[in-house]
């Protein structure tokens, strides 16, 4: 919400200290805009913050951050706020950055859609699983 009133008004109350919520309040404070930010919740960053556990760290709902690398979406707003050399990402094992398990198989899940579709194919390689499975991928090569 944007406000023009007075010189101590603010200029943006963002509702909500999410990652999106504080990355554009940091960006508009950076340019010199009075920002405030109100969060419900006892810590900020949404499903971006951690918890202690003993001697752990935990973050129970940020699972994987994509768009991190060069050029992409998170490495550009870490770069507009001064953040991209301190805050830095390692890429998983590109062959299997995650698994999933389905009666007794294992799915290892890769970073390409190409390589999902032949890790599923492989799993079930009858004709009309392959069929479906390419639709399937092809689906998801659609919406991204």
């Amino acid at each position: 919400m944007q406000s023009s009133q007075g010189k101590d008004a603010l200029d943006y109350l963002i509702l909500g200290s999410g990652l999106a919520g504080l990355t554009f309040g940091a960006l508009m404070a950076k340019k010199g805009h009075k920002v405030q930010v109100i969060e419900a919740h006892e810590f900020f960053g949404g499903y971006g913050h951690t918890f202690p556990q003993g001697e752990y760290e935990f973050n129970a709902h940020l699972h994987y951050v994509v768009g991190c690398g060069e050029g992409g979406p998170v490495n550009t707003a870490l770069k507009k706020l001064d953040l991209d050399q301190s805050v830095l990402f390692t890429r998983l094992n590109e062959a299997s950055y995650d698994r999933s398990f389905c009666e007794g198989q294992l799915l290892k899940i890769p970073y390409t859609l190409d390589k999902l579709q032949d890790n599923m194919i492989a799993l079930d390689p009858r004709p009309e699983s392959k069929a479906a499975i390419i639709e399937f991928i092809n689906l998801l090569k659609t919406f991204s």
